[in-house]
């Protein structure tokens, strides 16, 4: 399909410049700095040379900001009031919080309405407000949110280690075997969440395979009568890099198929047959109890 539409080259004269600026940086920065650096600071028993890159600097630079900034945190104790109140129909908890409240500029991660950092006070509110009579006012906002993108290989390697604790290394390995072995997947190293315009035929077809047979052909058959949402962000060849998004290739996995690679098929699959789905709808209410003054706020999502 490529060479059937081929284009000027001049079109990619940018792309050619961008990497001769960086090979012309990595000489004068990551060379050069890592040879004055080695110079400077090694000592006589290191082996090893004291390396400084364009992109491992200003990367290891972030992470040295934050470990600093963790170092020279002092931790304070601080207490929270939880209230238990009971309706005609029903009970609910609140949190105690202080509707005025303001941080003191560069102090927000610390101080919020609802942290008290005087035991005293915490035990003073709890006396005013036991057994006190309240009233309630709360408010209903509709919300909707858009099912997440398809997977590159960093977002991936997230969900995994957040669904099953696995390594990088690990869920790397696992759509390697469903790409290669069991042919699956499609290329795993991606750093792209997008699919290229031309691809919703591909895609049509594997929500056809997916519709046949499987544990996802509800899913695959609603998709293919109500039709595909969030289109316009899903194919998108200016997102699109040297490989798009890891998705099902619409081959269904044998009976040979388990562990690690049967867990990982299932994650993508399911990724992409939900980022084509509609958005949820969420009805986000808070609920503001006031009691002798105070004031307390339940929140919840349905």
């Amino acid at each position: 399909a490529g060479f059937a539409a081929l284009v000027d080259g001049s079109r990619y004269d940018g792309l050619g410049a961008a990497a001769s600026c960086r090979s012309k940086s990595d000489w004068l920065i990551g060379m050069n700095a890592t040879r004055a650096l080695t110079r400077r600071l090694k000592a006589r028993k290191e082996k090893t040379a004291w390396s400084a890159g364009r992109v491992q600097t200003p990367t290891l630079a972030i992470l040295v900001d934050r470990e600093l900034e963790i170092l020279a945190h002092v931790p304070r104790p601080y207490w929270q009031l939880e209230g238990r109140f009971r309706a005609r129909d029903h009970e609910y908890a609140g949190t105690w919080f202080d509707p005025e409240f303001r941080a003191p500029e560069g102090e927000e991660r610390e101080n919020r309405d609802d942290r008290i950092f005087d035991e005293a006070r915490a035990n003073r509110l709890i006396e005013t407000t036991r057994g006190a009579s309240a009233v309630a006012s709360e408010t209903r906002k509709p919300s909707r949110e858009t099912a997440p993108p398809l997977f590159d290989l960093t977002s991936l390697q997230r969900e995994g280690n957040r669904r099953f604790g696995w390594s990088a290394r690990r869920t790397l390995n696992a759509a390697q075997r469903c790409y290669e072995g069991h042919k699956l997947l499609t290329y795993p190293r991606t750093d792209s969440r997008c699919l290229p315009n031309d691809y919703r035929a591909n895609v049509d077809e594997v929500l056809r395979a997916f519709a046949q047979t499987g544990p996802f052909q509800a899913e695959a058959t609603h998709l293919i009568e109500k039709g595909l949402e969030n289109t316009e962000r899903t194919f998108d060849d200016a997102k699109v890099s040297d490989h798009f998004a890891i998705i099902p290739t619409g081959r269904l996995p044998e009976s040979s198929l388990s562990g690690d690679d049967e867990r990982l098929f299932d994650l993508v699959s399911r990724r992409f047959l939900a980022n084509f789905y509609e958005p949820a709808v969420w009805n986000r209410v808070e609920r503001v109890t006031e009691v002798a003054g105070q004031n307390f706020r339940s929140r919840s999502r349905t």
